[in-house]
């Protein structure tokens, strides 16, 4: 089943959610404050959210960075190709946009780009208390470079 997690409609009540590998960075601002939304509407009352995000700390300090590799395989294809990747940071923002040029031996260019947006502590209470959460510690996410913040439902 393929679900779009910002629409979800969860008839269960849960004590518990788990949004991890500094999920609430992968969303635009509109659409992480969407799935807050979903995950408040899943608690219960006093249900407790675990949330991880990227580090703003650990934001890349390069405004724009190149790299290039040749590969047999990747992620993005299993054909050999040669894969060149941007990565932009705006710092006003907090966000890195990257997109990965892959050229595969055939010369079909096809492009992927993703967003990252970067939160620092109070930001991301911001963004819990916003959907009704209160927050109540954070600490060290499941890699390098996240962090995590516990909510509680009100």
């Amino acid at each position: 089943r393929e679900l779009d997690v910002r629409e979800l409609a969860i008839e269960d009540a849960y004590d518990g959610a788990y949004l991890t590998c500094g999920g609430l960075s992968n969303f635009s601002p509109e659409d992480g404050s969407r799935v807050l939304e979903v995950v408040e509407r899943a608690l219960v009352s006093g249900g407790r959210a675990v949330i991880e995000y990227a580090d703003a700390a650990q934001a890349p300090s390069d405004v724009r960075a190149w790299q290039f590799v040749q590969a047999e395989s990747s992620l993005f294809t299993d054909a050999p190709h040669l894969q060149l990747e941007e990565r932009l940071f705006d710092a006003d923002t907090n966000a890195e946009v990257v997109r990965h040029y892959v050229v595969p031996s055939d010369g079909k260019i096809f492009e992927i780009a993703r967003c990252r947006r970067y939160f620092t502590d109070a930001s991301a209470r911001e963004a819990l208390s916003a959907a009704r959460f209160a927050s109540l510690e954070t600490g060290p996410g499941s890699a390098p470079g996240l962090k995590k913040i516990v909510g509680v439902k009100k």
